[in-house]
Formats: C-alpha cells, sequence, structure tokens
C-alpha cells in the first residue's frame, strides 16, 4: 500500500512539473515602482509595457538626447566653437562640468560626446548657443522637433542640459519615440552607442580628456547592473525628475528602447530596466506580416472636416509586427483598418489577427506604417475604400511537418523525465524497505539474545551469603570484644 501511494506521489510531482514548466515558459511581468515606463520594439513600433506611458514628467539628463540629435541634424558637428564670456556666465558652477573655460577652442563633436557619456552640463549650454546663438533659442528648436517627431505637443524643452526648469516636461512615450527617430541618424548611433571617447587637447588645456559612459548597463561596477545586449543608454538625475533612463537592447536580431522615469533610487532604475527587458524579450516574438494581406488601399486625409487627397496603404516587405499570442501559421488576417487619416498625421496602425488553435480568432498586434500626407502628393487611383483581400497564407508542408515533431519531441521528453522520475522514487523505496528489514532483524537478534542471556541466568543456584562468605569477605583478627561475645553466646 506504501508502495502504491509513493507511486501515485511521484506521478502527481511529474505530471506539476509539466505544468511548471510550461509555466515558467511564459515571463512574469514585472512590478514597476518608477512614476513611469515604457518598452516598445524599435523595429515594429509596437508596445510591449506601459506605466503612465503618456505622463508628463521632467526627464534629467535624458532630455540631452535631444540635443545631440539637433546638434547632429544642424550639420555643425565638424566646427570648431570658442567658449564666450556670455556662455560661461550660464554655466553652473555646482553642476556637471568639463570644465569648460573662456576663450577656449573646442570641436562640436567632442563636446557631443561629452555630452553624451559625462552629461557635461556646460558642454550642452555650448553646443546650443554654437548652434542657435541662445540656449533659449535652443530649446525652443528642441521642442519643435521633439513635437513633430511625437505628433503631439506633450513634451517641452526650457534648456539644453535638462536641468530643473519649469518648461522641461516630457512623457515616456516622447522620449522613446525620440529615441527610436534618432538611431536612424548613423552619427548619432555612433555616439549613443559609445562606452568611451578621447577628446583632444584645446587650447587652454594641453590634456587630453577621457570620458566612460555613466550608464551602467553598459560596463561593470560596484553595483552589478550590467546587461547582455545593451548597446546604449542615458541615465540622469535632478531632484524634481529623481532618477531616470533610456536605454536600449538587442536580441536575437530584435531591438528594445526602455524608459524608466521617476524612480526613487539609482538601484531601482536598473533592476527595473533589467526586468523590463528580460520580461519583453521573453514574452513577445515578432512575426512577418506579408504583403499579400492588404492590397493598396485608398484612404482619405481629413483637414477642417473635409477630405483634401487620397494616400495609398498598402503593407512593405519585410513588415513584422511584435505578439505574445501563439496563432496557427496561415490563419492571418487585417482585421481592422482606419477609414481616414488626419492632416499632418505621420503614422497608420492596421490591426492584425488570426485564430488560434480552437479557431477562435485572437488579435496578434499592430502594424505602424509610416505615411506621407503632404499637400503635394499626387491622388492614386485605386478602388476608394475597399480593405483589399485578406489573404490566408497556406501552411507549408515543411512548417506543418516540423511542428508535429517538435510536438512528438516535447511529449518523449516529458514522457523520459517522468520514467527518470518513477525509477528514482523506485530505488529511494527499495533503499527504504531494505534499511527497515535490516533494522528488524537487528532489533530481533538483540532480543533474542536478551533472552537467551535471562534464561541461562534463571538456571544458576540461588546465591547464598554464607556459600559465599569464607570468598568475598576477607578474613578479619578475631578480638576480645568478639570473645567476649561469643561467651555471651554460651552463657545465655
Amino acid at each position: 500500500m506504501k508502495r502504491i501511494t509513493i507511486l501515485l506521489c511521484v506521478f502527481a510531482l511529474a505530471v506539476s512539473m509539466f505544468g511548471i514548466s510550461a509555466a515558467a515558459d511564459a515571463p512574469v511581468k514585472p512590478e514597476i515602482g518608477s512614476e513611469a515606463a515604457l518598452v516598445i520594439d524599435a523595429d515594429t513600433g509596437a508596445t510591449l509595457f506601459q506605466k503612465n506611458e503618456k505622463s508628463q514628467l521632467p526627464p534629467a539628463d535624458p532630455a540631452q538626447i535631444m540635443t545631440v540629435l539637433l546638434a547632429l541634424e544642424s550639420g555643425k558637428a565638424d566646427q570648431t566653437v570658442t567658449v564666450t564670456k556670455d556662455i560661461t556666465a550660464t554655466f553652473d558652477p555646482k553642476g556637471t562640468n568639463l570644465p569648460l573655460v573662456e576663450g577656449e577652442e573646442v570641436k562640436i563633436r567632442d563636446l557631443l560626446y561629452a555630452i553624451m557619456l559625462g552629461s557635461y552640463s556646460d558642454a550642452a549650454k555650448t553646443v546650443a548657443a554654437a548652434i542657435s546663438g541662445s540656449e533659449t533659442a535652443f530649446a525652443e528648436k528642441m521642442t519643435a522637433r521633439i513635437q513633430a517627431i511625437t505628433g503631439t505637443q506633450s513634451s517641452t524643452f526650457a534648456n539644453a542640459d535638462g536641468e530643473p526648469a519649469a518648461g522641461n516636461r516630457t512623457t515616456a512615450r516622447d522620449l522613446a519615440l525620440l529615441v527610436k527617430e534618432a538611431m536612424k541618424n548613423d552619427e548619432f548611433r555612433q555616439i549613443f552607442t559609445a562606452v568611451t571617447y578621447t577628446m583632444g587637447a584645446t587650447n587652454k588645456n594641453a590634456s587630453e580628456r577621457s570620458f566612460t559612459t555613466i550608464c551602467l548597463l553598459m560596463k561593470n561596477s560596484d553595483m552589478n547592473v550590467k546587461y547582455e545586449g545593451a548597446v546604449g543608454g542615458k541615465s540622469g538625475w535632478n531632484k524634481d525628475a529623481k532618477y531616470t533612463m533610456v536605454s536600449i537592447a538587442e536580441r536575437d536580431g530584435r531591438t528594445l528602447i526602455c524608459v524608466v522615469l521617476g524612480a526613487e533610487n539609482s538601484k531601482q532604475r536598473y533592476t527595473e530596466t533589467i526586468a523590463l527587458f528580460d520580461y519583453s524579450f521573453g514574452a513577445y516574438r515578432n512575426v512577418d506580416v506579408p504583403t499579400s494581406l492588404l492590397q493598396p488601399t485608398e484612404i482619405p486625409v481629413i483637414k477642417d472636416g473635409q477630405t483634401v487627397r487620397k494616400i495609398l496603404v498598402s503593407i512593405p516587405e519585410g513588415t513584422k509586427l511584435s505578439t505574445n499570442v501563439e496563432y496557427k501559421e496561415g490563419t492571418m488576417t487585417v482585421s481592422s483598418l482606419p477609414t481616414s487619416v488626419m492632416e499632418g498625421a505621420t503614422n497608420i496602425t492596421l490591426t492584425v489577427s488570426a485564430k488560434d488553435d480552437n479557431n477562435i480568432t485572437v488579435v496578434l498586434g499592430s502594424v505602424i506604417l509610416d505615411v506621407t500626407t503632404k499637400e503635394d502628393q499626387p491622388p492614386v487611383s485605386t478602388d476608394t475604400g475597399s480593405l483589399g483581400s485578406q489573404t490566408v497564407v497556406p501552411q507549408s508542408f515543411g512548417s506543418k511537418l516540423w511542428g508535429f515533431v517538435k510536438t512528438v519531441l516535447l511529449i518523449i521528453l516529458y514522457i523520459i523525465l517522468a520514467i527518470v522520475l518513477l525509477a528514482v522514487a523506485l530505488v529511494a523505496v527499495s533503499y527504504i524497505q531494505r534499511t527497515q528489514r535490516r533494522n528488524r532483524k537487528r532489533r530481533r537478534a538483540e532480543e533474542r539474545k536478551r533472552e537467551e542471556e535471562e534464561e541461562e541466568e534463571e538456571q544458576q543456584p540461588a546465591y547464598t551469603g554464607r556459600r559465599h562468605r569464607g570468598i568475598a569477605a576477607p578474613e578479619t583478627k578475631k578480638t576480645d570484644d568478639d570473645d567476649n561475645d561469643e561467651d555471651d553466646e554460651d552463657e545465655f
């Protein structure tokens, strides 16, 4: 009975391990304590995680991402600028500075590396003045540029270094979209992904100055938060924004952008960023979206309530979407397409669905397509309003065969695991039983020995003191008192 009970327990354990193993394959969505957080896929634009993504918060040093991008887009990165007295007057002596001094001649490109890697405030202010004449004018350009990138007015900048100011506000989504756009610039990518940089000597400083990124995701540190796959990052802090960070990681051909704003301490922003990357890489995968899912379709562009022209929407070759949904191959369809787009829009979103194993329609995700809504775009001539044919891509025989093989191998693996567990349990039960039998035999042998000893003692003659007195008791000299006693006994 005991053996049957044990075997049933082992079988239940094997089944539970099967369930645990399957559950372990599904990453757990992390709990985020920072004020806002967002993870997007840089290739598909899909949102993989969000918390308060549109809350307006101070950015701190990540605002300098906009500073670097704007400077590169100005075409002045290779120019040399002279630090004037007016520029040095804007420096905060208590801030993070190179430091730059009045009359120093420096290359703007060197300053861009100093900004990105070391968050040097005086470098950012010097670049702003060199590009636009003043930091105020440069901050206005920063605001206009990020609003053009995001299509919203939720971000504004008051200075070039992100230090506390009434006009410094942004959102996690705006920063993610900013980095997504900036990484299209090869020069920006080179600066953003750098770990170290050496700035040459200047007329006021005879020594080279070397910078190492302050983003600990990209290097070893006492905090031990270096992340495998991290390729770029910008961390920051000030009393208004608290601890913030924008970072990029790559794995298996995928690129993710993570934003964390308003963390309570430096460790928190790193641990939460790592947790968000691990979750997003594990929970989602990118799948190809066939161009045949949507025939080229005209969509009207609306301005002031009127159709001003039409744009042609289609799925470009190589389009992907991010999904965490399992579905049957060959069942993908475009389930939703906007009927119009507003003037000034920069993208359009398609919803893609498919059938799961139970033939239930599930939403896989969204496809974000770039569109052009310029006034001079020529009209196109296709059937207006048609969504096109929602073609079902047939599943190849090779795919079906490989899916079947994977299923069979998985079943065999779990059967082998169950057999091994049962064998281990049987060996353990057998060992326990042998040990118990040996213990019982030893106890019975000990009991028989005690019984035999007791029987031998009972068969021996009874003990008498007189019989053994001469042997056991030592001889003593007879005293006068003893003689008297014997005499008294005779008289009595």
